[in-house]
């Protein structure tokens, strides 16, 4: 190897960018932080569900990552897209409150939709005609609701 391409190797390694690694700074866990009252003030659903429907998505998204390589707890991504459901809030907001950038909560809430989405069957049941039928005269006994199809929640 002549000398020049030595020398330029570490010219061309004196330019190289290095890229800081990006880690969470706060790690803070509202399920172990939060009591239940502020815990569903904040995500609109109970610490035992929030568990279970985390173990239940848990494979579905584990490691889907954030573009950059960053990690991302499961938990950590369940309950930013929990808080952004519940609120209606931006994502960047949500990000700002999770140390994520707007595009990782934007993944992770796609991602987190779409697995709760693939259980849905095992939670939502739409029912009978004769069942629906049974339901609209209910509701219109006790408040005079007009007959709409609803679906039941198990």
């Amino acid at each position: 190897m002549s000398l020049q391409r030595v020398q330029d190797f570490f010219d061309r390694l004196d330019r190289i960018q290095v890229f800081k690694q990006i880690r969470l700074k706060d790690r803070s866990n509202p399920l172990e932080d939060l009591t239940e009252a502020q815990f569903v003030m904040r995500f609109r659903l109970k610490k035992d569900t929030a568990v279970r429907v985390i173990q239940l998505i848990h494979e579905d998204i584990k490691g889907s990552d954030s573009s950059h390589g960053t990690y991302i707890p499961t938990t950590i991504k369940f309950l930013a897209a929990m808080r952004f459901f519940a609120t209606g809030s931006y994502q960047l907001l949500i990000g700002d409150a999770y140390n994520l950038s707007q595009p990782s909560i934007c993944t992770t809430v796609h991602k987190i939709s779409r697995a709760i989405a693939k259980y849905r069957s095992m939670y939502v049941k739409y029912p009978t005609e004769t069942e629906a039928v049974g339901i609209r005269q209910k509701f219109y006994e006790l408040a005079q609701f007009p007959g709409k199809s609803i679906a039941r929640y198990h």
